[in-house]
């Protein structure tokens, strides 16, 4: 659980810019990577197998597991706000002391479904709880094809 799925929900990824163009992704590192800044966030997408939102580490690699090739495609630049981002780790935080122990459960055949509660036993997720303040960076229309 981290920035990017919330980025996903919202269907908003910040961006501020994108270039087009064959690009290269090898060991992690995107190339060409001049405009790529450590830390930076950025979607990817025309990828066969990386498409997706990504955050470049200290070194410039792209956090996570990639995989090597060569795509024709965008790189979009996210700029999330910092307030945004306590707020995807304040998720996180509600995520991870959440355990699913506290779960509804139903099973039909080999189909198996579960669900944090609430007291009177409806479904609870951090999509439920954090509604509210998720809702002033909620947009209606995604920004980058891949439900962002």
């Amino acid at each position: 659980m981290g920035p990017a799925e919330v980025m996903r929900e919202v269907r908003n990824c910040f961006v501020t810019g994108k270039c087009e163009g064959v690009w290269r992704l090898e060991d992690g590192r995107l190339s060409p990577g001049e405009l790529l800044m450590p830390g930076e966030w950025i979607a990817l997408s025309g990828s066969c197998l990386n498409d997706g939102i990504w955050q470049l580490d200290g070194e410039g690699r792209l956090v996570g597991e990639t995989r090597d090739e060569r795509f024709t495609g965008e790189v979009w630049f996210l700029h999330p706000p910092a307030e945004f981002l306590a707020l995807c780790e304040e998720i996180a935080a509600w995520v991870a002391a959440h355990p699913p122990e506290d779960t509804a459960e139903e099973a039909f055949g080999d189909y198996r479904w579960k669900a944090l509660t609430d007291a009177c036993g409806l479904p609870v997720d951090w999509r439920e709880v954090f509604r509210g303040r998720l809702l002033p960076w909620r947009r209606m229309f995604g920004e980058v094809g891949f439900g962002c």
